[in-house]
């Protein structure tokens, strides 16, 4: 097992913002997709019912049942709690945001003739939210196994001062290593094998542990969709997805050691990172309805193909005891905070999605929705590096996930009534060493008609649980767990004329 964790690690399931790696590829490919508060309501499972504008996200033959033309917009508030547990202690941050879920139009063209054949073809315009990453987790507790040291250490031994500064200064790489020896963190030792590093400070003895991770940004997704109803029989989709990603982390380590013969008092060791770019893709579906109750639905996503950009920075600060020769006792490095970016491609995993829906009297609907994404198929490319040990780790620790959403609408006169269930399954191929990462959604909402104005309301309730590696498994570090809850509430005014 102590095997398994430190290889996993090895391959970057640490957060180290200035290279890609396989949890980068996992956060950029999950959808969870938002939309109108009824498609929220319904647990986004709408893949065979239609008529909501989230469709184009989804399905967009769904599209093609509507028979009046609408326009929506729908805002959405999130409140978003994350606990993290390290060594028996736990701590507890929130974070509010508020975004569009969804605004959107769509524009029917009926046939007016009295013949078979296409009876409508409609066209529609939404920008969908299909991944919202904001979110606060502090982790803090006593870890008496190893440093974050350690790990920085362990990248900078076989090589000397003087090669990681000028990787550092002409590179722009070895941030963390080359900060560690410019603040003490870490010192010179000579031996038989070479030029070794040890730090600062004995990392098998007990020190307090805080780490703070802030997340902002998500994905918007830009949908224009063309649908076609053949004779209420067969309805037929296609959608051009523009998306545009941003993601911004900040993330600061610190370590304050508890042992007084130390003579070090703590590091902190500050990350940040802006990730941002866009990307395109196609959908395609279809709906069958064979008779006036059932409907099945299919959809084909290709992958999306995003070009990013990330801009990152380090800092590093440490305090000792003992004064130098010019009486300093804290280093701080860089001597100025210096920027560096990198541009590279990402494409995300295609998506199979498969849904039945049943119509009861025109006054109650149900659905049910498969999805079959596998995260190990995606890449990373760049123009000058390759990027095999990147993907190597993306197929040796991703897997298939299997996401299944339910949905129910009733309807009481001008009254909708509406819940949901949404299961977004684990993605990693290794269980032994991580916790259960799947995602649960329970979702409930209410609408009102009047005349051709609706409003919509509805609530989601998200929970996960998952494991968080602070730095690279240099040593068996206690692995923290955070369990996150997200609540949102989701509100859509609309007309259709």
């Amino acid at each position: 097992m102590k095997t398994k964790i430190l290889i996993i690690c090895i391959l970057a399931l640490s957060i180290n913002l200035q290279a890609q790696n396989f949890v980068d590829a996992l956060r950029f490919s999950q959808n969870q997709y938002m939309g109108t508060a009824r498609f929220c309501s319904m647990g986004g499972s709408f893949g065979a019912l239609g008529a909501d504008l989230s469709v184009m996200a989804t399905n967009p033959a769904g599209l093609a049942v509507y028979q009046k033309s609408e326009l929506s917009i729908t805002p959405i508030i999130g409140i978003n709690k994350n606990e993290g547990k390290l060594s028996g202690s736990s701590k507890t941050d929130t974070k509010n945001t508020f975004n569009l879920a969804n605004i959107g139009f769509v524009g029917t063209f009926k046939d007016d003739g009295d013949g078979n054949g296409w009876k409508n073809i409609n066209f529609g315009f939404a920008m969908n939210r299909v991944a919202d990453y904001n979110q606060s987790i502090v982790i803090e507790g006593d870890n008496a196994v190893g440093s974050y040291l350690d790990a920085i250490v362990s990248s900078a031994n076989g090589k000397t001062p003087s090669e990681i500064t000028d990787a550092f200064n002409n590179n722009n790489s070895y941030y963390r290593e080359f900060m560690a020896w410019d603040t003490w963190a870490m010192d010179t030792v000579a031996n038989t094998n070479g030029l070794k590093y040890t730090p600062a400070f004995n990392t098998a003895a007990s020190k307090t542990q805080r780490r703070t991770h802030q997340i902002t940004g998500g994905v918007n997704e830009f949908d224009i969709s063309m649908s076609g109803n053949y004779n209420h029989i067969l309805y037929l989709g296609a959608t051009i997805g523009i998306t545009s990603l941003k993601c911004d982390q900040t993330i600061k380590h610190r370590e304050t050691i508890l042992n007084a013969s130390e003579d070090m008092n703590y590091f902190e060791l500050n990350e940040y990172v802006k990730t941002q770019g866009t990307g395109f893709n196609f959908k395609f579906g279809a709906i069958v309805r064979p008779n006036e109750i059932t409907r099945i639905g299919f959809a084909i996503h290709t992958p999306t193909f995003y070009s990013l950009n990330d801009r990152y920075s380090y800092e590093m600060t440490t305090d000792f005891k003992t004064a130098d020769s010019k009486g300093f006792t804290s280093y701080t490095s860089p001597s100025n905070k210096k920027e560096s970016e990198y541009d590279y491609s990402l494409s995300t995993p295609m998506r199979l999605i498969g849904s039945a829906g049943v119509i009861i009297n025109k006054i109650a609907a149900i659905n049910l929705e498969y999805e079959y994404v596998d995260y190990s198929t995606a890449r990373f490319e760049s123009d000058d590096y390759d990027y095999d040990t990147e993907n190597s780790g993306i197929q040796d620790n991703l897997t298939a996930a299997h996401n299944f959403r339910i949905g129910g609408e009733l309807l009481l006169g001008d009254m909708r009534l509406r819940a949901g269930y949404a299961y977004y399954g684990h993605p990693y191929k290794d269980h032994d060493i991580r916790l259960d990462e799947a995602r649960h959604n329970i979702s409930a909402g209410i609408g009102f008609v009047t005349g051709n104005i609706y409003m919509d309301l509805g609530y989601i309730y998200s929970i996960s649980k998952s494991s968080y590696y602070m730095y690279d498994g240099y040593v068996d570090e206690p692995i923290p767990e955070v369990n996150n809850t997200n609540n949102s509430i989701v509100m859509s005014l609309g007309v259709k004329f």
